[in-house]
């Protein structure tokens, strides 16, 4: 009897010792806290340059969680556009160049036209301040015979061209162009006529200080189209690499490839050990780790592999441009250190 109360007695003792061990374990002694799943690399920055069938053009710069506007081009029917200063292929660009330039045959017969349109008003002044107004009057009277001349020929090619295009012979682009020429030269003419009805009723001080407006209003006019003009360019918002897209209507993409984003579903049990802002070690199947920013979260919870998850995505450094966007890989997720009983209970789940 005695011999086995001893027995007990021991037994006992290696119990409670071996409780106390793994008590003093769980308080002291600390395990990495990891997570296994699978990422995407998707790009931090971006920018798509689209053209639509209708001939209208837009750049979409996408910035994690933002989207900024940026560049936006619709032709009017029967304007004809060129793009220019494309970027090659694999590119490396800096914030501040020039993608593209757009040339629009109508704006640029309208600069064109404003330009002679301010020079003649110019040398009309002149001719207002020092000659006789019958002079100015029988000028005027020659730029409406003119504009007539024009307009009558333009008249004829704009039937001949109706003809055509009925026939399926010309584009609807080229069909409109004529249609555009003959209404601006038509407006031309009124203009003529309204400024001879001046001449013809005011003082010689009135035309001055008409011509004077007249030259105003066209300097303006002039300014503005030029702004538009100068519109029509796309620049780099950021450093990145040019891709080309095929079988797309994505003319290229720029993509920031100094910083990518690693998105990885967590399992919504473990969101807990998460904190937006906060950088973790995120060891990749390659052997590399890097170090993540968590940008953000999603709310939204979806269902996958019979589990409820949570999309998180990770900035990280890719300054050696190592990795790609579009690349998948098997990661582990260190969240930190856990005790001994959380380590071993997340062990045997």
């Amino acid at each position: 009897m005695i011999y086995r109360k001893k027995k007990y007695t021991s037994l006992a003792a290696v119990l409670i010792t071996a409780l106390v061990i793994l008590l003093i374990i769980n308080l002291v002694v600390t395990f990495d806290l990891r997570l296994q799943t699978i990422a995407k690399i998707a790009p931090y920055e971006s920018l798509d340059v689209i053209l639509y069938d209708n001939g209208e053009l837009e750049a979409r710069h996408y910035c994690f969680g933002k989207t900024p506007g940026l560049f936006s081009f619709v032709p009017e029917r029967g304007d004809n556009i060129e793009i220019t200063s494309l970027p090659v292929y694999s590119d490396k660009i800096n914030s501040g160049d020039t993608l593209m330039s757009v040339c629009s045959d109508r704006l640029q017969h309208e600069i064109i036209k404003l330009e002679a349109d301010l020079s003649n008003a110019v040398s009309e002044l002149e001719v207002y301040k020092t000659g006789e107004k019958s002079q100015v009057i029988e000028a005027a009277r020659n730029k409406i015979r003119l504009a007539e001349k024009i307009i009558e020929r333009q008249l004829l090619q704009f039937h001949r061209a109706d003809s055509l295009y009925k026939k399926d012979l010309i584009s609807s682009d080229e069909y409109e162009s004529y249609k555009y020429s003959l209404e601006q030269s038509k407006i031309q003419k009124a203009i003529y006529e309204y400024e001879l009805r001046n001449l013809m009723t005011g003082t010689k001080k009135e035309l001055i200080d008409f011509m004077k407006s007249k030259i105003r209003g066209l300097k303006n006019e002039l300014e503005n189209l030029i702004r538009s003009k100068n519109k029509l360019q796309l620049i780099a918002p950021f450093d990145g690499i040019v891709l080309y897209r095929f079988n797309s209507d994505t003319l290229f993409s720029v993509l920031n490839a100094d910083t990518l984003i690693l998105r990885a579903p967590v399992k919504v049990k473990d969101k807990d050990y998460l904190q937006t802002g906060k950088k973790y070690n995120i060891k990749l199947d390659d052997g590399n780790v890097i170090s993540g920013k968590l940008l953000s979260a999603e709310p939204e919870i979806k269902y996958i592999e019979n589990q409820n998850v949570i999309f998180c995505s990770f900035s990280f450094d890719n300054s050696n441009h190592k990795y790609s966007p579009g690349a998948i890989y098997p990661v582990e997720l260190i969240l930190g250190k856990t005790n001994l009983k959380e380590y071993l209970r997340r062990l045997f789940e």
